[in-house]
């Protein structure tokens, strides 16, 4: 695990010319200067991709906390990316990570005070919309009766999280809603047999909404059924256990 690889370093201006000839990336130029640069965050990449051949070679993987920030630095130099988090991130930080982090496997860890219940169920659901693993820190599962509300939840979202963060996110989903309060992203190709589709209603009223696939750029016939699995009822706040 390494941890914390942040923009804090990465963004810091190198003007020694003498290790030009070491930079295995491309050259910079300052915004503040004019001046040609490398930025540290080269040589950090250099050492994450040193370190994660070494790994590899043994067999592991290298996991790394990035602030979504440092995706551009680093993210393709780690098997598994992600960072610490206060819950659920908002939608240009996590799509950041979504878009950066490509269809690697991507983990959040929640840290700082236990979440509430309905802030649970949110993490869980962007989690499930973005497919990534939510997880919390030594705080919550410390405690009995945070894990023990939450179980429900847990039980309800986490498998169609594995689901479909083990089909692989794809860039491009090929899918509208009549709704543009409609999130939606897919997981897994037709011609693997099964993909996914996830979709979130960003707004704040309940909507009913019509979802429509492109079956030429999906390479799927218009006679091929499109199964919807039968899912539990929309949680609210009322069916939520009350936070001890």
């Amino acid at each position: 695990m390494l941890d914390n690889t942040t923009a804090t370093v990465g963004n810091i201006e190198n003007y020694r010319k003498s290790l030009v000839a070491y930079n295995n990336g491309p050259l910079r130029f300052s915004y503040r200067t004019g001046e040609t640069i490398q930025y540290l965050g080269d040589s950090m990449a250099d050492f994450n991709a040193a370190l994660r051949s070494h790994l590899n070679a043994q067999g592991k993987i290298l996991m790394a906390s990035i602030t979504p920030a440092s995706y551009v630095w680093f993210a393709h130099q780690a098997d598994v990316v992600g960072g610490e988090v206060a819950g659920v991130e908002t939608l240009d930080r996590a799509y950041a990570r979504r878009t950066l982090g490509y269809g690697k496997i991507w983990t959040n860890l929640s840290v700082g005070p236990a979440l509430p219940a309905a802030q649970v169920l949110t993490y869980l659901r962007q989690g499930l919309l973005l497919g990534y693993y939510p997880g919390f820190n030594g705080t919550y599962w410390d405690s009995s009766s945070l894990y023990e509300r939450d179980r429900g939840l847990f039980q309800l979202y986490m498998p169609l999280i594995k689901t479909v963060a083990q089909a692989g996110w794809k860039p491009v989903h090929y899918a509208t809603s009549s709704s543009p309060s409609t999130l939606l992203e897919r997981f897994g190709a037709p011609s693997a047999g099964t993909f996914y589709l996830t979709a979130q209603n960003s707004g704040t009223s309940v909507t009913a909404v019509t979802l429509t696939l492109d079956g030429a750029r999906l390479a799927i016939a218009s006679t091929t059924p499109a199964p919807v699995p039968d899912l539990p009822a929309p949680l609210t706040a009322a069916d939520l256990t009350p936070d001890p």
